[in-house]
């Protein structure tokens, strides 16, 4: 596994370090309801993004489903 060494200091949390968390994909800990959401993501027209523990994921919204696993391109129910 390679570990991934950052070039910049990490920033400072405004979290107690109980609130820390160290996740796989980073180098720098995050705070507990980080919004992963806020620094970009896939989700499409008719997906929402919704954040998660340790990342964020897409959700199609009412009246759509998914055209695909991620949930990120949907299309609309209505008059199927």
């Amino acid at each position: 596994m390679h570990r991934v060494v950052p070039t910049d200091p990490c920033p400072e949390l405004n979290c107690p370090e109980s609130e820390q968390i160290t996740l796989s994909s980073r180098c720098c800990k995050v705070c507990r309801g980080h919004d992963f959401c806020s620094e970009g993501h896939g989700c499409m027209e008719h997906s929402d993004c919704v954040n998660l523990e340790a990342g964020d994921c897409c959700v199609c919204k009412d009246g759509f489903r998914p055209l695909r696993d991620d949930n990120a391109y949907c299309e609309g129910t209505t008059g199927l």
